[in-house]
């Protein structure tokens, strides 16, 4: 029983390095801050943000990420998933289900056609959990251009699962870096203990809570609904990236759980590149969209406005 309880646990916690790995890149790749200027003082971190262009398409809504601007891996990190618990939980909802839920899948995508792939279950339960945290070891600030600070406190979303062949809960976070902590997964006792100041809500048993609520703004004119649907079509490179691996590796993802440490590193570093393939040929689909509308307007065929 102790080696089955062992052998589950680092299934659990190889997938959340996994997961939150494809996070990161993935925010990395679709990332949507103009970041001009990056101070540390102490435990807060600034982020100056620039002038925003003026949009005419969802594309516009995409930044390139400044990784010239950081000087090591926790800082960049912690601004990658600065206020992106929401995108997380919304966003990652279907690539952490094939990984922990276990599925069937009948693959029709642009690199797997027609094929059967089945998955283990490593959880028996998944369930969205909003948070207001505590003891928080750092604090990312946001700077307007104006010089207004963001310092509006959200509740911070977070995934509960159920180890399946043990009953353990743990807490799945993969934007803890922006609070200073860097581990995916912690038992949920000690999470809820030294993390948690008061739940807001359990969510559901049936995972999309989250991503019902964000798509319900999907269609707003603003800048939020730009960007809210780059993601809505952009989310897909996440699955997308994971098969392509699958695809090429001749390997199952749940296989990648139960390689040795150097095996492991190794797999896990091809299977982000496939996501940044994925994600390139999302953002060059994106462009090429933008590119035609910014042609109608300059050539008076579309009146100026935003387009998407």
């Amino acid at each position: 029983m102790t080696c089955k309880r062992l052998r589950a646990r680092k299934s659990l916690y190889n997938a959340g390095t996994v997961l939150q790995e494809l996070f990161y890149v993935y925010r990395e790749k679709l990332f949507d801050k103009l970041i001009a200027k990056v101070e540390v003082k102490g435990r807060k971190l600034y982020v100056q943000e620039g002038l925003y262009p003026k949009p005419i398409s969802s594309y516009d809504c995409v930044q390139t990420f400044p990784k010239g601007l950081f000087s090591n891996e926790s800082d960049k990190r912690a601004v990658l998933v600065h206020l992106a618990c929401s995108d997380a939980v919304c966003w990652m909802q279907e690539v952490v289900e094939d990984v922990l839920a276990g599925k069937i899948l009948l693959i029709n995508t642009l690199y797997v056609v027609g094929k059967l792939i089945m998955r283990i279950d490593v959880v028996s339960h998944i369930t969205e959990i909003a948070v207001k945290p505590k003891n928080n070891k750092r604090e990312v600030i946001a700077v307007a251009i104006n010089g207004q600070e963001h310092t509006q406190e959200s509740p911070h979303s977070i995934w509960k699962v159920v180890l399946k062949s043990t009953g353990e809960s743990y807490i799945l976070d993969f934007s803890g870096a922006q609070f200073g902590y860097y581990e995916p997964v912690t038992p949920m006792i000690e999470y809820f203990q030294h993390r948690v100041l008061r739940v807001i809500s359990k969510g559901a048993e049936n995972l999309g809570s989250t991503r019902k609520c964000i798509l319900g703004f999907s269609e707003d004119k603003s800048i939020i609904g730009l960007l809210i649907r780059v993601h809505k079509d952009g989310h897909t490179c996440l699955r997308d990236g994971v098969l392509n691996w699958e695809e090429v590796s001749e390997m199952n993802v749940n296989d990648l759980l139960h390689l040795p440490p150097a095996k492991f590193k190794e797999e896990l570093k091809n299977l982000l590149m496939c996501l940044v393939e994925a994600c390139d040929e999302f953002l060059l689909w994106l462009k090429q969209r933008h590119d035609k509308v910014k042609a109608d307007i300059d050539a008076g065929k579309k009146r100026p406005g935003v387009y998407d």
